[in-house]
């Protein structure tokens, strides 16, 4: 009787160092199913930093700086950037050009959720002397938009006027939807023309809208031309 209580009282504890043990395996394969997707989530991050230095090899120093230098070192700030504009856009073909005249800088803006964090991308540029950035909170401007203008060309220039240009610029899939309150920002009251003679006469006639060429010559209120 004595030996079969003995072995009872063994089995149980067989049975709990058994439990115990499986118990801990089970935290350490939770632990290892954490670690991976740590992993995983650091090895995508690394992956779109990279694909973000790539991206702005050709900016300005300030924008370079941004996601080359400043962000890999910031990795919470991460979060609340979107990219560039220009990383956001599809141009139809052919209007390559007219976009890039209108938008100019406008391209290399930074573009993000938080406008909390623009001070201190503003600071980190200045400690390390890297050049100048422009940043845009897309959620706050998305709150606070202006219709357009009305515009309808004169008869004998309807023929020269191809469009707004917001029409031929669109974002590409997959884009934060906030985006689009700034590309119809940048882009509202800005007319394409065939011609640079049509776009100096409608600047004169509506000086409230901007005239670009398929060229690339942009003029605005009558007075003011950028060409070359």
């Amino acid at each position: 009787k004595r030996e079969a209580e003995s072995l009872r009282t063994r089995g149980k504890e067989l049975s709990e160092q058994i439990s115990a043990k499986n118990r801990e395996i089970h935290d350490h394969r939770r632990e290892i199913s954490r670690v991976g997707s740590e992993q995983a989530r650091l090895r995508a991050t690394l992956q779109t930093l990279e694909e973000q230095k790539k991206r702005h090899e050709n900016s300005s120093k300030g924008v370079r700086s941004v996601f080359q230098d400043i962000l890999p070192a910031n990795p919470d700030l991460e979060g609340a950037i979107r990219g560039t504009l220009a990383d956001l856009l599809e141009v139809d073909a052919g209007m390559e050009t007219p976009v890039e005249t209108a938008l100019g800088r406008s391209l290399d803006l930074v573009l993000t959720s938080d406008a909390s964090v623009h001070p201190r991308l503003s600071e980190a540029l200045k400690n390390a002397a890297s050049g100048r950035a422009a940043f845009a909170d897309v959620q706050k401007l998305a709150a606070n938009m202006s219709p357009a203008l009305s515009f309808e060309a004169p008869a004998h220039l309807a023929s020269e006027v191809r469009g707004q240009l917001g029409a031929f610029v669109r974002l590409q899939e997959g884009a934060e939807p906030a985006a689009r309150a700034l590309l119809q920002h940048l882009l509202a009251n800005i007319i394409v023309t065939a011609s640079a003679a049509a776009a100096a006469e409608l600047s004169s006639l509506f000086p409230q809208h901007a005239f670009v060429t398929m060229e690339g010559d942009l003029f605005r209120g009558g007075w003011y031309m950028e060409g070359g």
